[in-house]
């Protein structure tokens, strides 16, 4: 296998959709689960779409969702594609055109090995669900689940005759098994207690996972996300400016800072937040207001 990733050059895994990310992880990779961390509105959620669609573009993915429906998953998708703003959307003020872009979005959307599953609530039905997703795979040729995303930890229903830390440690542990009984790759999402809010300093701690420190253990690898214009406004320190077409939208500097990464060293990289298009771009993509972005 060494030998086999050694001709082809490229990183062993599915491609994250962000090089620095992919450096860190080696792409995501079978056997393996990561856990993302932050507050409400850090924009964790715009993210793990983003990278789930990636990850289907090369591999089966499917987003296990406890919190959002499908049809709120599939609105976000289709806002990251067609680059409308999700509030022309949703005040409804879209033109004839923007419609038609998103309708266009939509219908690129229903060649994607991409599944949701908003319907799970417990790590038994996670499993059947991906049980059923493989067999339908098999059936239509097009191989196995590479990557699944769970939106979030702390929704997974457990033992009702343990106590709720208790719980959180079998979920926990019974993901790291299923990534490698189904050799997968498993990406799940965790909300942050409360104490980041209230600390003068926002930035989150591995100590911030909510109701349980069993994560940390269990996982290879726990990334934090940080979105300082949530906190303190859009200033010229936590912006940068981008052209969009016609349009000047601000994008926020989202710090994500890698605490534990069992392959490889723990380090921190940066994104910018499209908030109005829900995406997320490198800030190696950026290019100066007066220049054509890449995705114009």
């Amino acid at each position: 296998k060494i030998k086999q990733t050694n001709k082809t050059g490229c990183i062993v895994g599915i491609k994250t959709g962000f090089h620095d990310l992919d450096k860190l992880t080696g792409g995501w990779q079978t056997g393996r689960y990561y856990i993302l961390g932050a507050r409400p509105k850090m924009g964790k959620t715009s993210l793990f779409c983003q990278i789930a669609e990636t990850a289907a573009n090369q591999k089966p993915a499917a987003i296990f969702s406890l919190e959002m429906t499908k049809e709120e998953l599939m609105k976000l998708l289709i806002y990251q594609n067609s680059k409308i703003d999700s509030m022309l959307e949703q005040n409804g003020q879209l033109t004839q055109s923007q419609f038609k872009t998103m309708q266009e979005a939509a219908e690129t959307m229903k060649y994607k090995n991409l599944y949701i599953d908003d319907k799970s609530r417990d790590m038994q039905q996670i499993r059947a669900s991906i049980k059923r997703i493989q067999k339908d795979l098999a059936h239509k040729n097009k191989g196995k689940l590479g990557l699944i995303v769970i939106d979030y930890l702390q929704l997974i229903h457990g033992d009702k005759r343990l106590s709720r830390n208790y719980q959180l440690e079998e979920i926990s542990r019974g993901i790291k098994e299923l990534a490698k009984d189904y050799e997968l790759c498993v990406l799940a999402l965790s909300q942050l207690s409360r104490e980041v809010d209230n600390r003068k300093d926002n930035k989150p701690l591995p100590s911030d996972l909510r109701d349980s420190g069993s994560f940390e253990q269990d996982c290879d690898g726990l990334m934090l996300m940080y979105r300082d214009a949530y906190y303190k406004g859009q200033t010229g320190n936590n912006t940068q400016e981008y052209t969009f077409g016609k349009e000047k939208v601000l994008a926020d500097i989202v710090d994500i800072n890698m605490f534990l990464n069992r392959h490889d060293k723990a380090d921190r990289f940066k994104l910018h937040f499209l908030a109005p298009y829900r995406k997320f771009i490198e800030t190696s993509d950026f290019y100066p207001c007066n220049e054509k972005a890449p995705w114009d």
